[in-house]
This record gives structure tokens, sequence and C-alpha cells, in this order.
């Protein structure tokens, strides 16, 4: 190890080499010898040498908050969003998962969770298409109901949509579906290898993967990592939001009671159109 002598350093700066005592007092730096320099640290180096000092501002756990405060904890606190969490959180509901953009709540005893979204992003795109095309509650996620809401100067989004078990990230290499995430991704890189695996493990996951590549292809950045791939109860895989950028499909709140246009046009079949949907 070499040490700089460089006399152009300000005095912070000139740590003197230690002699045969490496470790006492490099390694513990708290218990050096006196008259031996510590480092400092970084917001002490910023005020010795006239730059800005970073301040974060910190809600004092005994501090008085009025009506008024403009203290950034209070402001976030009035935002719709928040409200809207807090209330969730009063109901019985509790936070899940988190994402960038999302949040996902839940009672303990329920088999569907709240996706509440702060922007509108191309996740709807791809559920509109998972049920079009019939893949919803399969391979893609079973969404029951998807609604626009404009809360007290804020507007997000809220998805009732079923439960998963584990997201993949979780899961242990021994765990044989472990190996699914890297395989994926593989196979939407055009890796023909990783394609033949998962034909071999599953074709109607071949084919929904296909599917939704040629669907997204030009459209989106794929967001394909295991955090967006989630098992259920079953064992059975599903990718849950494996897009990210901004949605193409014109909005339409989804709800329960109306079919997909798949299942709508199976109907119209079975029944010869005599009836009204």
């Amino acid at each position: 190890m070499s040490y700089i002598t460089d006399d152009s350093r300000p005095d912070w700066a000139r740590i003197t080499p230690p002699a045969n005592d490496f470790n006492k007092v490099w390694m513990k730096l708290n218990a050096a010898k006196k008259g031996w320099k510590k480092i400092p640290r970084m917001r002490n180096l910023f005020k010795q040498q006239g730059g800005p000092v970073l301040r974060a501002k910190v809600r004092a756990k005994d501090a008085d908050h009025k009506a008024d405060c403009e203290c950034y904890f209070c402001e976030i606190s009035k935002n719709g969003l928040n409200i809207f969490k807090k209330r969730l959180e009063k109901h019985g509901f509790r936070c899940i998962g988190r994402g960038y953009y999302s949040t996902v709540y839940a009672k303990a005893d329920s088999d569907r969770v709240l996706k509440v979204t702060k922007a509108d992003d191309n996740w709807y795109d791809y559920v509109t298409w998972a049920r079009e095309s019939g893949w919803a509650g399969k391979f893609a996620p079973m969404v029951y109901a998807y609604k626009k809401v404009e809360f007290k100067g804020d507007t997000f989004y809220i998805a009732s949509m079923e439960r998963m078990s584990v997201p993949l990230a979780n899961l242990r290499e021994k765990d044989s579906l472990h190996i699914m995430q890297p395989l994926i991704s593989y196979h939407m890189s055009g890796n023909a290898l990783a394609t033949s695996m998962i034909s071999s493990y599953n074709a109607d996951l071949a084919k929904f993967l296909t599917d939704f590549k040629e669907q997204f292809k030009d459209q989106h950045r794929f967001d394909l990592h295991g955090g967006n791939m989630m098992l259920r109860d079953d064992q059975s895989f599903c990718l849950t939001d494996p897009i990210c950028g901004e949605k193409k499909t014109e909005y339409k709140r989804l709800r329960e009671r109306e079919l997909s246009r798949t299942f709508s046009r199976l109907l119209g079949n079975i029944f010869e159109s005599n009836i009204r949907y």
C-alpha cells in the first residue's frame, strides 16, 4: 500500500500512515490511539470545506405538528393517495408488496388483493390484452376490477386482482421453478435453447410467452425480473407485471360482472347471438 504525500491536501485529509499496526488503526477507527486522525464524516467534510451542507427533513416523534405545518411529512400526508392508503389500513388492509409505482394491499384471510397505482402505466395494456386473449387467470393475473380514482387533488388507479403466493425472487436455487426467470429472459431475447426448454416444460406457457412477445415487442420495454413473476398456491406460474412504459389502450373501467370479449364471442356463438350482455 502506498500513501499520498501531496502537501496541497487540506489538513483534514492528511492522515498519518500507521507504522506496524494497520488493523488496529484502520479497522477500528473509533478505538484509535490518541494522536491518530480519524477519517472525517461526510457532513463534517462539507462543513470544513465551506461547501453545501446536506440536510434531511427529519420529523421528530415528539414534535408538535400543527394543521398548517409545511414540513415534508405533513405535506405529503395530505395527498389524496396517502389518505386513501391510510384508510385502507384502518379497514384492516396491510401492505404486502411495493414497487416503484404501485403498492399492494390485502387482508389476511382474503384471496384477493388491491393494487394501488399512482401512475397511468401500461399494466392496463397488459391485463386488458390478457382478458381479451383468454390468458387471464392462467399465465396472466385475473383482474376483477380496475378503476380510475380522483380524490383530493390526486389521480390514481385501483385494481382488484387475485392473490399470489410467492414471487420467484424469493425462491431458493434448489427450488425447481427458480430457473424460470432466466429462461424466460433468454426466451424473450430470442435464445432458441431457452425456448425449447420452456416448450418441453409447458407448451401452453411457451404459447403464452410467444403471444405476449408478439403483442408488445414494439410498444414497451420488458420488465422481466423475479419480482414480476409469481406462483399461486397451487404452484402455477403467473407473469404479473412484465412491461413498463406509457399506456396505449384507451381507458375503460373494468368490472367483475363484465365479460371479456373472448368469452362474449364464445357465448354469442353458443346462443347464436340471441342474448344481450
